[in-house]
Formats: C-alpha cells, structure tokens, sequence
C-alpha cells in the first residue's frame, strides 16, 4: 500500500515537473511503470518530492528502490488497406510490429450505473447464508483488473479502517462533508449490518 502511494507522489511530481518545463524529453513512459523508471533513472533512487508525507518517505533505513522496467506485449498494427493488396498479388500478409512497449488493449466493460445495479436472488442468498464473514476482518479489495481499480482500493481500504474505528464520529462529521462520502458511509454501514462486502464493490464501482 505505501508503495502505492509513494507512486502516486511521483506522479504527481512529473507532472507538476513537466507543466513547468523542468522534465528533459528521456523521461517518458507509456504506462506508469515505464514512466517512473525513467524519471527515477534520471533523478536518483533518493530523489523524493518536497510534499512527501513523513509516513512514507524512503530512506537507507526503509529503501525504495528503482523497480526494473517491465517488458510488456508488443502490439500488432494491421493495415487493412495494404493487407488487402498483398492478398491480392498473392503474397503472405505481414503485420506491422511495435516494439516500443506499448501494452496490448484490454477489453473493458461500461459500469452500470449503482441505482440500476441487480443482484440475483441466488447470488443474495448465498451472500446472506456466509456467516463466517466478520466484517471487522475486512483487510481490502480484490483488486479489479478490467478497470485497474487499485487507486481507488487503496484510498477506500484506508477510510472503511477509519470508518470501523470511528463509526459515530464518521455518522456525525464525514456523511454530510461530500456526497462520495456521505455513499461511501452507507456502503460501510451496509457491511458492518448485513456481513457481506457485496455492497462495498457496488460502492467502489460507482465512485
């Protein structure tokens, strides 16, 4: 989870970087792993933004090393135009390769919206009759790899911690501070009344 969100620092910082015109054209990635590689390449391992909060700042004590850069699936390009023409002279079709790391598209699938959203009776009833589920023992969510939802799974595990701590101060304070969160309260509520995490992959897919 920290590793998280030291990430999400050091995006924060490129990008405040590359709006000032500071960031030098090397550093530059299509996905984020690529991204943070080549800025830490270029900054050093001990680099940290001036915003870093003290509880997860790196150190000789707590490292954070520079992750290697993933190889990720090359893409193929397809020209249906001069596929159509090699077809026809008659000689073997050939795809056009991008080596460049670009990941290969996966296939998403449009939320339905939260009032809109049904649950089987069957899927209820198996959900209701799970009572070995103790809604205090809630460590996170699985993470979602359609949506790559890890962003979100990282900020909702740390408020639904805080929510179970702190149940009449959230009900007093949190609900009416915004309208996420006044959902996210009657999701967490939801868990802790009916034992079952169903309503919080609702709640999340929603937000």
């Amino acid at each position: 989870l920290r590793q998280e969100f030291r990430e999400l620092e050091l995006l924060d910082e490129i990008t405040r970087l590359r709006y000032l015109g500071q960031v030098p054209p090397t550093v530059v990635g299509i996905t984020r792993n690529e991204l943070i590689y080549s800025f830490r390449k270029w900054k050093g391992e001990n680099y940290m933004p001036a915003v870093m909060h003290s509880a997860i700042k790196w150190s000789s004590d707590d490292p954070f090393p520079i992750q290697d850069k993933l190889d990720d699936s090359p893409w193929t390009v397809i020209n249906s135009q001069k596929s159509t023409k090699q077809k026809d002279n008659g000689e073997p079709k050939k795809a056009q390769k991008d080596t460049s790391g670009f990941v290969m598209a996966r296939g998403t699938q449009a939320l339905d919206n939260l009032n809109n959203y049904t649950i089987s009776k069957r899927d209820k009833r198996k959900r209701n009759d799970d009572d070995d589920l103790e809604a205090e023992k809630f460590l996170g969510f699985p993470w979602d790899p359609m949506n790559w939802s890890c962003a979100y799974d990282s900020l909702l595990t740390i408020l639904l911690s805080v929510y179970m701590e702190q149940k009449a101060t959230w009900d007093a304070e949190m609900y009416n501070a915004s309208e996420l969160l006044g959902q996210a309260g009657i999701k967490f509520k939801e868990v802790v009344l009916k034992k079952s995490t169903a309503a919080l992959y609702e709640g999340r897919n929603h937000i």
